[in-house]
């Protein structure tokens, strides 16, 4: 934490601002709102692998799978073995119905760092729903009144129906 407080200081004052009134309004449930106000924060911080993550992780939140999945696939670009991009692209790509993509992105990411339950739990989930025969097909998109664009999604088997995304496990230990 100590680190993260560093390197937010080394921000412009602007995107400061943005990054702490994000946060409040996520704390707050205002999760569409936040994750919005953290992408343009992002586009003066291009660098910040810390804000990146916030992001995908807030568009997780806000239910904007693509503009997650679009985050967490920025991640693994930069560093493809950062297991908690991979996670969270796996959770997501599960979320968004693609079941075969998730297995590997959570696959790998229980490889890089074993041990960690939120990975195993996702991962054990993803494989019960392929063996119960689930489809791994792309999803359809629609527009929302919000502008949005959301996925349809097949009717989800009930091993990832409630998948959530888990925090990032802290390093040195084993789990949060």
């Amino acid at each position: 934490m100590r680190a993260d407080i560093a390197h937010i200081r080394t921000w412009s004052s602007q995107a400061r601002r943005w990054y702490r009134h994000a946060l409040e309004l996520r704390a707050r449930g205002r999760f569409d709102v936040a994750a919005d106000l953290l992408a343009r924060t992002l586009v003066l911080q291009p660098s910040s692998a810390l804000l990146r993550e916030q992001v995908a992780v807030t568009q997780f939140r806000a239910g904007h799978l693509i503009g997650a999945r679009t985050t967490f696939t920025a991640m693994v670009a930069v560093d493809p073995r950062d297991e908690y991009a991979l996670y969270g692209l796996g959770v997501v790509e599960a979320k968004l119905g693609r079941l075969g993509v998730a297995e590997v992105d959570l696959a790998t990411a229980a490889e890089v760092r074993p041990d960690t339950a939120a990975y195993e739990d996702a991962l054990d989930r993803v494989r019960r729903a392929l063996a119960e025969g689930y489809p791994p097909r792309p999803p359809g998109l629609v527009r929302q009144p919000d502008g949005q664009l959301r996925p349809v999604v097949p009717a989800l088997p009930e091993a990832v129906r409630d998948l959530a995304l888990a925090p990032r496990p802290v390093a040195g230990g084993t789990d949060v």
